[in-house]
């Protein structure tokens, strides 16, 4: 590139996208190369029954919130 050629935003842009699409397609290639196994699951998956049989006191709820939501529980604990 020579000092009297300038870039313009889209160019950038262009080149941005197009890099995009390069990585997406060789992220595809890397994980076709895979087995099944090891391959990670990026689609939603239902967690419907999975604690299922387990024994969720009061107790645990209230420590989950305290641990998920620290900043509203902070008056509280001291």
């Amino acid at each position: 590139m020579s000092q009297t050629e300038t870039i313009s935003s889209y160019d950038i842009y262009g080149k941005l996208l197009d890099l995009e699409r390069s990585v997406r397609e060789l992220r595809m290639l890397f994980l076709a190369t895979k087995p099944p196994a090891e391959r990670i699951c990026r689609h939603p998956v239902s967690l419907e029954g999975i604690w299922a049989g387990a024994n969720i006191t009061d107790e645990d709820i209230e420590a989950a919130k305290r641990s998920m939501f620290a900043y509203q529980h902070e008056d509280r604990d001291h």
